[in-house]
């Protein structure tokens, strides 16, 4: 599904290449459909049976996607996290839970560089063939100030960095930068004046084939 911080597609990625496989403890009950904090609503079910298969279909899917592909795209979209306030976990949805169930924290460039760097190593025993190229969403996340999300996206941008200096395998494409630099006006925004318009989409695609 959907993942937002560079820790939860982190632990995505390792959980598929171990064969995690999710059971009953894994989710839970919340307005009549079963949920899991590690998966994105468009996994959760009334059923709480198809709830677990969908996700460890999902995480087979990924697997085998990972140990065979010659490219993969890593897209980080904010730095902030948010956790159990009861355990700690880092959790890769919030499903609409009380603000009060969970503490809200900025990753660090150190924590996402170091797990990162563990987590491409994973990748490099499963599939040494693999190329990653990360890139940054353009996707302002007003609801943590603009001053926030500027710090939120460049901790993004110098982790990136510092892992490219690290690995010969990795890349950067620079759909945050074309965004932002070239396609300033509010024409290439939709309605809500978040998101990229159809055009800039359309645009950055044509940048990235070149």
């Amino acid at each position: 599904g959907i993942l937002y911080n560079p820790l939860s597609i982190c632990k995505s990625i390792k959980n598929a290449l171990s064969d995690r496989k999710y059971g009953a403890n894994d989710v839970f009950l919340s307005g009549g459909t079963w949920n899991s904090f590690d998966f994105h609503s468009r996994f959760s079910n009334v059923d709480k049976a198809k709830c677990i298969e969908s996700i460890n279909s999902a995480n087979e899917m990924l697997k085998c996607q990972l140990e065979t592909a010659s490219v993969m795209f890593v897209t980080f979209g904010t730095a902030y996290v948010y956790e159990l306030a009861e355990t700690g976990k880092i959790v890769c949805n919030c499903h609409k839970q009380p603000e009060k169930l969970f503490n809200r924290r900025l990753l660090p460039v150190s924590e996402i560089v170091e797990l990162w760097t563990e987590c491409i190593k994973v990748l490099e025993e499963a599939n040494p063939h693999l190329r990653i190229v990360f890139t940054v969403s353009p996707i302002r996340h007003w609801r943590d100030g603009a001053h926030q999300n500027q710090i939120s996206k460049s901790t993004l941008h110098l982790a990136i960095n510092e892992l490219n200096t690290k690995f010969g395998n990795t890349d950067y494409f620079p759909a945050y930068e074309i965004q932002m630099d070239e396609l300033r006006d509010y024409r290439f925004y939709a309605a809500d004046m978040v998101h990229p318009s159809e055009t800039a989409v359309q645009y950055i695609w044509e940048r990235f084939g070149e």
